[in-house]
This record gives structure tokens, sequence and C-alpha cells, in this order.
């Protein structure tokens, strides 16, 4: 005997029930930095929703999870501002794991200028008087010809 095929959304309805305060999670978890502010995001993380409907939120340490549980109302309302319908019932603050922190941007290698960017840019800048304002002109302009320069083949 041949079975229909099962409707997509007969499947997301089985499914959507148990995955609704999974969502609601990551959804709190977008809005939490912005909610609570960068210095309590970088030592917090939106964890998991209770059975009643508390948001339990990891902290960094015990510190943080005490200090924070003292600020909860000023911090609900701000959540509830931000997150409005999603809006947890309340929060509670235990130490646990953190998602990793952002890579932090690194600052660019130094560019290496060719010889020949660096007799063009002082021949250009030559001209100016101060020596200061020359120094700066010369790398700004040797920097940009750097850049600019193809690799020349070896062959």
């Amino acid at each position: 005997m041949r079975r229909r095929p099962t409707r997509v959304g007969e499947i997301l309805g089985q499914l959507l029930p148990t995955a609704a305060p999974t969502v609601r999670v990551l959804d709190l978890g977008r809005i939490w930095p912005l909610a609570v502010g960068d210095a309590i995001a970088r030592e917090t993380w939106p964890a998991r929703l209770g059975a009643d409907g508390v948001l339990v939120v990891h902290c960094s340490s015990a510190v943080w999870a005490a200090e924070l549980e003292l600020l909860a109302p000023q911090l609900q309302e701000r959540l509830a501002a931000a997150a409005a319908e999603l809006a947890p019932a309340g929060l509670r603050f235990r130490v646990g794991p953190l998602p990793p922190p952002p890579p932090t941007p690194s600052a660019s290698p130094p560019l290496a200028r060719s010889a020949r960017s660096r007799a063009v840019a002082s021949e250009l800048a030559g001209p100016i008087a101060d020596d200061d304002l020359r120094a700066a002109a010369e790398r700004a302009i040797s920097g940009y010809l750097s850049r600019s320069e193809r690799p020349v083949d070896s062959a």
C-alpha cells in the first residue's frame, strides 16, 4: 500500500512545539547585548528557558551571578523593553559556560614598502618645509604606492 506524502506543515507542526523554547532563547541571545549592555553581555549568556518561563542566564563567576541577581528587576525591565513579547517571566543567574568571545580585530601587519615607492614618495614630499609633515606625507605616499604595486614575476 502506498503512503501519501507528508506535508511540510504537518512536520513543522510536530517539531515546533518542542523547538519553540530553543528558538526563543536564540532570539533572546541576539537581543541580550542590546538590552543589558556590553559589560554585562561579555560576562553572561542566556542559556535556557525554564518550564516556568524564567530565563536562566549563565555567568562567568559567582560574583557576577550574585550581583546580577540584585539587578534582576532592572535587567528584566530593559529586556522586556527590548524583547517585547519574547521577554521571559523572570531572570535567574547561575555560573555556567559562556560562548567563546568574538575574535578581536588584529592590527594589520606593517606594509612592506619597496625601495621604488620610498624613492618616489621622498621626491614628491621633498618640497614640504615642515619636517614632521614631510615625513608623514612620505609615509602616506609610500604606503599608497606599495599597496598599488603589482608583484613582479621572477621568471
